[in-house]
């Protein structure tokens, strides 16, 4: 039989299934051998990924490892800043004024109060209780239901006005929402906190709590919550600090002054620093400076505290500390930066004279307030300043009434603040270089100067006074002439410069500033001239004694009265201002800078409370110098003319006190410089002025002294300014005597 093509002994279908068998193993090798290009790229990616990172590994090591090691060690350490040691301020005996003494302050901080709020609630209660602070309670009776009010008014009544039923039924009687203050003690702070917890329209919030909502500072930093806390009540707190959890007691100097209210207008006070404050005393943070203050640092505010800033504060220290994960220090500081504590401070102030003139002012204040008519403002307040006539240093200066300035060194109530903010007797108020007052007939030693360095007059010419000067209408000729009365009416007759001073005849300067209609006012000093000179001895601009809130004063010009009042310049603007009166203001301490410049030969000196500074040591680091401002453009045998005028009012006029009472020779002028409404027809209150210097031949000091209201300076001010020249003069020999001595004289103006 024939076989098939193809097909060969022994082959079969056994055989051909070996084939495929063979082919299909063929296959599946050759597909081991070639991956699948799916493979291949998984494998290229991982290759790639390990790359890349093996890559980003080797630059965070190796190229930036340094600057990661140095943010990695950063989160670990932390530099801050430690407060240097403020200077102490002293008179010029080497008294103190200010100091600073230990004392404690109750500090939070928030990340380790209890997060739970019931108990962080709870804690704040016994804190408030423990240190009597206030809460306040805030109704809204719109929103508490009428069972809540029948509950809490009650309660309410019982705890502030206990038997007053009427103030229960005002408590009903409020609609709009209302606040009320409170200290209570724990049972009842907690009874009340679960009441406004439980009902809409009432909040309970303790002040310790409200002071740390209000604070920017972060929340593992502490933050001051009450200072000055009583030794005992911080030991108490200290003993059961494991039952106040974020609190702690810190102990930190405070400023005190021991000579409080004596000083308190020149030394000032210190306060915790405002938002506003430390932008203006921190460099610009873009300039890379390291900053001088902090948030709660203490800053001057007032007086020589605030002058002095850069002296007395001195400059931080560093303190590099390791910090745990949530930022609370741990283990010893890595090293130490000392701050530099501030420089004290002496002050030219005379404490002694100080206390003194303090007591003489407060003297004759009250003789005016007895004096004084019946429809005439209460006489409460003055200033008596002295300075050195050879160097512009200031011995003494009284603003009445004072304040004690401890009140803010130890932390002042919102009550104490409020009440001094409203005491109308403005206390706060620096009246010596903040007061602005018309000096009255002080300032015609002034016009006396200008009128004999212009030529208007000479030392030898006579002006006659009838009683008035008249000035036609210059409208209307026809109608009545405006009169410029002499205060004493029936008139002074003949006057020279240096007698006119003496009886400070209003008549003579009204010529010499204005000149007479007779001569079409071209006789007189005129306008541009009578400022000129004002400015000259320092009017109408700070002294330069560098205090904040230092009036400039105002002599007024036909420019500011036009832009300031809308009014057109007029001739008796000029005649008013020629005695002090008008619109012209001057500060004490201006006026008595200007009088020691005529005193001591024409040498307008910056008035100085800075005498020199010290190191911790005692070491003098820097004494200050007398600074002239100018010399006045006043020939000095001028001034010899005004000063012999001066004279003149001590020894010839009716004025007799200072030749009785005063051992040394005193020259000076007096004023009642008036102010406010007319009481009645041409009557108006006065102050009381009076600026002298002795001694006369070698002049030393120059004081004056105003009472505000007091009347006649020849009455209260100038027997004021002579009993503390006499205490100047004569304290080595022993204390200047207590009795009071009532001023007597004629209504010298």
């Amino acid at each position: 039989m024939p076989q098939a093509r193809g097909w060969t002994a022994g082959s079969g279908p056994a055989c051909g299934s070996d084939r495929t068998r063979r082919g299909k193993a063929n296959v599946t090798e050759s597909r081991k051998r070639k991956p699948s290009w799916r493979f291949l790229l998984l494998r290229m990616a991982l290759v790639a990924a390990f790359g890349l990172l093996g890559t980003r590994l080797w630059y965070l090591q190796i190229v930036e490892g340094a600057r990661y090691r140095e943010v990695a060690e950063g989160n670990r350490r932390r530099t801050v800043p430690i407060v240097p040691i403020r200077g102490r301020i002293l008179d010029r005996t080497g008294r103190l004024l200010a100091e600073n003494v230990p004392s404690f302050t109750v500090m939070v901080t928030a990340d380790r109060l209890p997060e739970e709020p019931n108990e962080r609630a709870r804690l704040f209660d016994r804190l408030c209780a423990l240190l009597r602070c206030a809460a306040t309670l805030e109704v809204d009776p719109g929103r508490v239901a009428l069972g809540m009010k029948e509950a809490l008014y009650p309660w309410l009544g019982s705890r502030l006005e206990p038997g007053r039923g009427e103030f229960v039924e005002a408590l009903w009687a409020r609609e709009s929402p209302f606040s009320v203050t409170l200290h209570l003690d724990v049972p009842d702070a907690s009874w009340l906190r679960a009441r406004a917890a439980a009902t809409s329209g009432m909040t309970y919030t303790t002040s310790l709590e409200q002071k740390l909502r209000q604070s920017a500072v972060p929340l593992y930093l502490p933050v001051p919550l009450v200072e000055n806390v009583p030794r005992e009540v911080a030991l108490v707190l200290e003993e059961h600090r494991l039952d106040f959890p974020g609190v702690y007691v810190q102990p930190e100097p405070v400023r005190r002054y021991p000579t409080g209210a004596l000083t308190a207008h020149v030394v000032g006070y210190v306060g915790r620093i405002t938002a506003e404050e430390l932008a203006e005393m921190n460099p610009d943070p873009k300039s890379g400076q390291s900053l001088r203050y902090l948030e709660n640092d203490r800053i001057g505010k007032l007086g020589a505290e605030r002058a002095f800033e850069s002296l007395l504060r001195g400059e931080l220290g560093l303190q590099e500390i390791q910090v745990d994960a949530s930022g609370r220090p741990v283990g010893a500081p890595f090293w130490t930066k000392e701050p530099h504590p501030g420089y004290d401070v002496v002050l030219t102030l005379d404490t002694d004279l100080q206390e003194r003139a303090t007591a003489i002012l407060e003297q004759y204040i009250r003789q005016a307030e007895r004096e004084r008519p019946r429809e005439y403002r209460a006489v409460t307040s003055g200033v008596a300043i002295v300075l050195d006539v050879r160097n512009g240093q200031v011995l003494a200066m009284v603003s009445l009434p004072s304040y004690d300035n401890n009140l803010f060194a130890r932390g002042i109530t919102a009550e104490e603040f409020r009440s001094l903010l409203e005491d109308p007797r403005n206390p706060l108020l620096n009246r010596a270089i903040a007061g602005s007052y018309p000096p009255g007939s002080t300032f015609k030693v002034v016009v006396a100067s200008a009128a004999l360095q212009e030529k208007v007059i000479t030392p030898k010419t006579r002006i006659f006074d009838g009683g008035a000067l008249l000035v036609p209408n210059r409208y209307d000729p026809n109608l009545p002439p405006q009169v410029f009365p002499c205060w004493l009416r029936s008139g002074h007759g003949w006057q020279t410069v240096d007698v006119a001073i003496r009886n400070s005849c209003n008549v003579f300067f009204f010529t010499v500033a204005g000149g007479t209609p007779e001569k079409g006012y071209e006789d007189g000093l005129g306008v541009e001239r009578f400022v000129r000179y004002a400015h000259a001895f320092g009017f109408a601009e700070p002294t330069g004694l560098g205090f904040p809130g230092e009036a400039s004063g105002l002599i007024p010009t036909p420019e500011w009265k036009e832009r300031t009042l809308g009014e057109p310049w007029v001739q008796g603007d000029l005649y008013n201002m020629a005695i002090g009166q008008g619109n012209i203001l001057v500060t004490p301490l201006q006026l008595v800078n200007a009088v020691a410049a005529i005193a001591n030969g024409g040498t307008l000196y910056r008035p100085q409370l800075l005498l020199r500074v010290l190191d911790r040591q005692g070491a003098v680091v820097r004494d200050f110098q007398p600074q002239a401002i100018r010399q006045l453009p006043v020939d000095p045998d001028y001034l010899a003319v005004v000063r012999q005028g001066m004279r003149r009012v001590v020894t010839e006029s009716a004025t007799d006190y200072a030749r009785t009472h005063a051992s040394v020779a005193i020259a000076g002028k007096t004023g009642s410089a008036e102010f406010g409404p007319f009481i009645k027809p041409g009557v108006r209150q006065a102050h009381a002025w009076f600026v002298g210097f002795a001694p006369f031949e070698k002049p030393e000091i120059a004081v004056a002294v105003v009472v505000e209201g007091g009347g006649q300076g020849s009455r209260i001010a100038l027997p004021a300014v002579t009993d503390i020249i006499e205490y100047y003069f004569t304290r080595e020999r022993g204390p200047a005597s207590e009795e009071s001595h009532g001023g007597t004289g004629s209504a010298e103006r």
